[in-house]
């Protein structure tokens, strides 16, 4: 395509594309195998999620300008119109981008959960099938 359209910059747009996939794939990684890692366990928690899904560095991640660069963008490419969608690079972005967007909702209302039986201590139970629950979420 470089030489078709005579885009010199092609390449490295295919590896910041490359970079912005791989990068997703990497924290949904994180949360489905629970790592440990310093990047990981910044993604793993509501807030960093919601920072990677608002285009920011997750607070416990340097916040060079590369990675700067990388979350915002890869915001960005997430919500280009369905247009795209003959693109197999952006089907496959947007695939790992809806998953995390699940699991973000998925932590937020455990979270709301877990406030609501905290303010009523009797109820035990609530916060056992919550705490099971938050084991199995990858939070």
């Amino acid at each position: 395509l470089s030489t078709v359209f005579d885009m010199k910059e092609m390449p490295s747009l295919k590896s910041e594309y490359d970079a912005a996939l791989g990068m997703l794939r990497r924290c949904k990684s994180h949360i489905e195998n629970k790592e440990k890692g310093e990047e990981a366990l910044a993604i793993r928690c509501p807030s960093g999620l919601a920072s990677l899904l608002t285009g920011r560095v997750p607070s416990g991640i340097d916040e060079r300008p590369a990675n700067v660069t990388l979350f915002d963008i890869t915001s960005h490419f997430a919500r280009l119109p369905s247009s795209s969608a003959c693109s197999d690079w952006h089907s496959s972005l947007t695939e790992v981008w809806s998953w995390l967007e699940c699991k973000y909702s998925e932590w937020s209302d455990l979270e709301s959960r877990c406030d609501r039986a905290l303010s009523h201590s009797d109820d035990v139970g609530e916060m056992g099938s919550i705490v099971k629950e938050l084991k199995v979420s990858g939070m």
